[in-house]
């Protein structure tokens, strides 16, 4: 008793079909997940783009208030040392 040929012709069509099927939907996840991943990538870069450019707009004025402080602080220091150096005449 031996196969017979045409099951044996069925067998290898159904496997090779069953293959190609396999192969091809593990193709078509491996090119969706590729593409969703471009997409997320470019939605990030302009989100990091845009957040690098407001902390950039903020640390100018971060630096300008401290500038400011700065000057202040010397102005009032400096008036000090005047007014004691006049008391001290």
């Amino acid at each position: 008793m031996g196969i017979d040929s045409e099951v044996f012709r069925e067998g290898v069509r159904l496997t090779i079909f069953g293959l190609s099927t396999a192969f091809g939907l593990l193709i078509l996840l491996m090119v969706m997940t590729w593409t969703l991943g471009q997409g997320v990538g470019m939605r990030e870069r302009r989100a990091i783009r845009h957040s690098e450019a407001a902390a950039t707009a903020h640390e100018a004025a971060s630096r300008e208030k401290a500038l400011a402080a700065v000057v202040a602080v010397s102005t009032l220091l400096g008036s000090n040392a005047d007014t004691n150096t006049e008391a001290a005449q």
